[in-house]
C-alpha cells in the first residue's frame, strides 16, 4: 500500500533497485525516472519480484521514463510475477523509454538463468519505445526470456518494431485470452515483432492494429517504406502457433494481419482474419491483405479469412518464395484490385476449402512463376474476375485439381472458371464440375 512518486536515479531503478527480489502489494509507480536501466524498478539477477493487487484498487504504474531500456521495469536473469484481478488489474500505463520495452524489458544473458514474465489480468496502455533502429517492444522487449500471459491487454501501445511486444533470441510467448487493439508499429509488427522466437496464442484477438509505412522528403524527392504485419510479423526462424485467434481490420502495406518471413513456420487454426486490409504508399506494392509469406511455411486449418482488400495483389493471401497450406478454410467476400490468393514460386496445397462471393480482376488463385498448386475437395463459386480467370489464372506454374466444384463464376474476359494463358502453365483436372 505505498506510493513511489517522481523519484529518479542517476543510474538504474527510479524508485526501486532490488538485489535480492521482494514484493510490491498494491503499491503504485508514478513519474519515476532513471538515466539507465528501470524507470521504476530494476530487478537484478536470480531474484524474484512479486507485484500483487489484493484489493479493489488496481495497481498502476504510470508516467515512467528510463533513458535506456525498460520504463517501469527492467529485469535480467530475474523472474516477475504480476497478479491483478478481473476487477482491479496491474495496469502499465503511459511509460516510455528511449530504446527498448516501454513498460518491461527483460533479458537473459545466463547459461544458468532465464529471465522470466508471469502475468495474469494486467493492462499495458500508451507505452512507447522510441529507438529508431530495430529491436521497439512499446509495451514488452524480451532477448531470451520466457512470458506467459493471461487475461491481459495491450491498447494503444507504439514502437518502430513491434508495437506492443518484440522478442528476440530464443525468447518464449505463450498467452491465453489476450487482447490486443490499436497498437501501432511505425514499420514492422503492429502488435508483435520476432526474430528467432516461440509463441503460442489461444483464444485471444487482435483489431485495429497497423504497422504505418514512412515516407521521407528530401527536397523534391519522396521515399517510402512500406509497413508490414498490421497485427504480427513473424521473423527470422520463429515458429509460432496460433489457435482461437481473430484478426480484425488490422491495416499496413503489405501483410495487414501477419508477415511470415524468412524460415518461419506459423500454423493458424480456427482463426478468423475479416476486414484486414493492405493500402498503397506512394507508388509501392501492398500484398496480402491477410497475409504476407515470404520464404516462410504458413499453415491454416478451419480457419476464415473474409472482406479483406490488398492494394496491388493477394486481397486474402500473398505469398512468395514458400509453402502454403490450407485445410477446411473459407476465403469469402474479399475484393481486390488483382487475386485474392497470389502465388509465386511456392508451393500450395488446397484440401476441402471454399472460396465463395470474392471479387478481383485477374482469378481468385493466381499461380504464378514456376508455383506447384494442389486442389482437392473443394468448392469455388459465385466469384467474379473483371478481366480473365473467373476462379484460377495461371500464366506460369503448373496446377492439379481433382473433385473440384466451381459453379456460377464469371469473368469479364476469358476463362470463366480457369484461364491458362501460356506454354508455361499446365493444369490437370479430374472429378470435377464447372
Amino acid at each position: 500500500n505505498c506510493s513511489f512518486v517522481n523519484n529518479s536515479a542517476g543510474s538504474d531503478g527510479g524508485a526501486i533497485n532490488f538485489n535480492n527480489g521482494g514484493s510490491c502489494v498494491n503499491c503504485s509507480f508514478v513519474g519515476n525516472s532513471a538515466n539507465s536501466y528501470g524507470g521504476a524498478i530494476y530487478c537484478k539477477e536470480s531474484s524474484t519480484l512479486n507485484i500483487e493487487a489484493t484489493n479493489e484498487n488496481s495497481i498502476t504504474f504510470s508516467g515512467n521514463n528510463a533513458s535506456s531500456h525498460g520504463g517501469a521495469i527492467l529485469h535480467k536473469n530475474s523472474t516477475i510475477k504480476i497478479v491483478g484481478t478481473e476487477s482491479a488489474p496491474v495496469v502499465f500505463e503511459s511509460n516510455e523509454t528511449d530504446k527498448q520495452g516501454g513498460a518491461i524489458y527483460l533479458i537473459t544473458d545466463s547459461e544458468t538463468v532465464t529471465a522470466k514474465l508471469d502475468a495474469s489480468y494486467a493492462s499495458f496502455k500508451t507505452n512507447t519505445a522510441k529507438q529508431v533502429v530495430q529491436y521497439g517492444g512499446g509495451a514488452i522487449y524480451s532477448s531470451g526470456g520466457v512470458i506467459n500471459l493471461d487475461n491481459t491487454s495491450f491498447d494503444g501501445n507504439h514502437a518502430i518494431f513491434g508495437g506492443a511486444i518484440s522478442l528476440y533470441s530464443g525468447s518464449v510467448l505463450t498467452g491465453e485470452k489476450i487482447t490486443f487493439t490499436n497498437n501501432i508499429a511505425d514499420l514492422q509488427g503492429g502488435v508483435i515483432y520476432t526474430s528467432k522466437a516461440t509463441v503460442t496464442l489461444t483464444d485471444s484477438s487482435a483489431s485495429g492494429n497497423k504497422a504505418l509505412g514512412a515516407t521521407t522528403i528530401e527536397g523534391e524527392s519522396e521515399t517510402h517504406t512500406n509497413g508490414y504485419g498490421g497485427a504480427f510479423y513473424f521473423n527470422t526462424t520463429t515458429t509460432a502457433i496460433l489457435n482461437n485467434v481473430d484478426f480484425l481490420s488490422n491495416t499496413a502495406q503489405m501483410g495487414g494481419a501477419v508477415v511470415v518471413y524468412g524460415s518461419s513456420n506459423v500454423t493458424f487454426t480456427n482463426c478468423i482474419f475479416d476486414g484486414n486490409t493492405t493500402t498503397r504508399l506512394g507508388t509501392n506494392d501492398s500484398q496480402g491483405g491477410a497475409i504476407y509469406s515470404f520464404k516462410g511455411e504458413t499453415t491454416l486449418n478451419s480457419c476464415i479469412i473474409k472482406n479483406s482488400s490488398a492494394g496491388t495483389r493477394g486481397s486474402a493471401i500473398y505469398s512468395t518464395t514458400s509453402t502454403l497450406t490450407l485445410k477446411d478454410c473459407s476465403i469469402i467476400e474479399n475484393t481486390g484490385n488483382d487475386s485474392i490468393v497470389y502465388l509465386t514460386k511456392s508451393t500450395f496445397n488446397s484440401t476441402n476449402d471454399t472460396y465463395t462471393r470474392n471479387s478481383t480482376k485477374t482469378g481468385v488463385i493466381y499461380i504464378n512463376t514456376n508455383t506447384v498448386a494442389t486442389i482437392v475437395d473443394a468448392i469455388m463459386e459465385y466469384n467474379t474476375a473483371t478481366s480473365h480467370g473467373g476462379c484460377i489464372y495461371i500464366p506460369n506454374g503448373t496446377l492439379t485439381i481433382d473433385n473440384l466444384s466451381a459453379t456460377s463464376n464469371i469473368s469479364g474476359g476469358n476463362g470463366g472458371a480457369i484461364h491458362i494463358t501460356s506454354s508455361s502453365a499446365s493444369a490437370t483436372i479430374k472429378n470435377s464440375s464447372f
